[in-house]
């Protein structure tokens, strides 16, 4: 076990406002621990001259990014884009990025070079995916890598210490009515990714149902005589999936491609919003090619779609905001320890940057990781509760 520090070292290092992001919270949620070697000791890893998966994802963003700004430019959308401008506008996108990011480490090696090469490929598909989502529903794309900065209570026991969030959210799509608009927030992955709402509970995963109370401000801020309703919030995996099989058409090459494309997340089931979202699943005995939602021979939703209320979402809402705060106060209060969570086969360490450091090992004493066996059904019964 560690030791927690004192509450006045931990404003030495932190600062009397903790400027926070969303995965740093997350991080300290996984182990106290890694996140004081990361942001009260500052270690860093060496950088290597290598291109590693966290540029990939970086690379990825920017280029969608560019992609998006280019389509506006060209006075066309994400629903009218053909496939030879999403090729050339692609290309140029990726050389853009290539030449700039890091001093232009992919021109480096062979290795290297043949990641661009990869990344056209799949960014490729990538934006011709998104658009065959979108042409299924009534969402249209409105901001892209829209910034924010939301202050938090400050600290009940020190009044004069702050707390605050940002980040940058990849997407927000809205449909509008005389009298609603409906939101969505997509963020884009380069690794598979599902909602769970057990690590949320736990703050292992806070990042998207931030994106969705600060998407839902911005537009009540903008469509003041409107009710706003959360109708999704989504990852997208950027990658190329492996589709076997031989002389298929283009059209069956497609239908399979999407099937591994589908974004998983939470989706409104209130006010038919699935059917917004995919106007397939008005029809029985549909599998969404868009969502991970499915209808039975009824027409009703099937188990194991990933769906909640507008009740549920306005509850994760506010048990994200007691979650941040209380991950704040600890940090403030000086807690180290080296427990790291446990869940199913992954724990704190399975990615951590810090395992050759901090000399954590469950096998002796003292050292122990906190087990999360709760079910979700419980920790959603917990958050709506509170």
């Amino acid at each position: 076990t560690t030791n927690p520090i004192t509450s006045y070292i931990a404003r030495q290092l932190y600062g009397k406002e903790l400027k926070n992001s969303v995965s740093r919270l997350e991080t300290f949620a996984r182990c106290a621990y890694a996140h004081f070697l990361q942001y009260g000791m500052k270690l860093k890893e060496r950088e290597g001259f290598e291109f590693e998966a966290v540029d990939l994802g970086n690379i990825f963003h920017n280029v969608l990014e560019i992609f998006s700004n280019t389509l506006e430019e060209n006075e066309t959308d994400w629903l009218h884009f053909t496939k030879e401008q999403a090729d050339k506008w692609i290309e140029q996108a990726v050389e853009e990025q290539s030449v700039l990011y890091k001093d232009s480490v992919l021109y480096s090696s062979a290795r290297n070079r043949y990641a661009i090469l990869r990344m056209i490929r799949v960014l490729k598909k990538t934006v011709l995916s998104l658009q065959r989502q979108l042409q299924k529903g009534m969402f249209t794309p409105k901001r892209f890598e829209m910034g924010f900065r939301k202050n938090l209570l400050s600290s009940k026991e020190n009044p004069d210490l702050n707390m605050s969030i940002q980040g940058r959210i990849d997407r927000i799509d809205t449909y509008e009515t005389d009298e609603k608009v409906y939101v969505k927030v997509m963020d884009y992955k380069s690794g598979n990714k599902k909602f769970d709402v057990v690590s949320f509970y736990y703050g292992l995963q806070l990042q998207l149902v931030v994106y969705m109370e600060q998407a839902i401000e911005k537009v009540k801020r903008e469509k003041r005589d409107k009710q706003i309703v959360p109708a999704a919030m989504l990852y997208y995996t950027v990658k190329d999936p492996l589709v076997k099989g031989q002389q298929l058409s283009e059209e069956e090459l497609m239908n399979l491609m999407d099937k591994e494309l589908v974004m998983r997340g939470l989706v409104n089931y209130d006010e038919d919003i699935c059917t917004l979202l995919d106007e397939d699943l008005s029809k029985a005995s549909t599998s969404s090619k868009v969502i991970s939602v499915a209808t039975d021979k009824n027409g009703n939703y099937k188990s194991g779609s990933e769906l909640c209320s507008t009740e549920e979402f306005e509850k994760l809402s506010t048990y994200v905001n007691k979650k941040m705060q209380e991950i704040g106060n600890k940090i403030w209060q000086g807690d180290i320890e080296k427990k790291p969570y446990k869940k199913a086969d992954t724990t704190g360490c399975t990615y951590c940057a810090y395992k050759g450091v901090c000399g954590f090992d469950e096998r002796l004493n003292g050292y122990e990781m906190r087990n999360i066996t709760i079910s979700e059904e419980k920790a959603m019964e917990e958050i709506m509760s509170d």
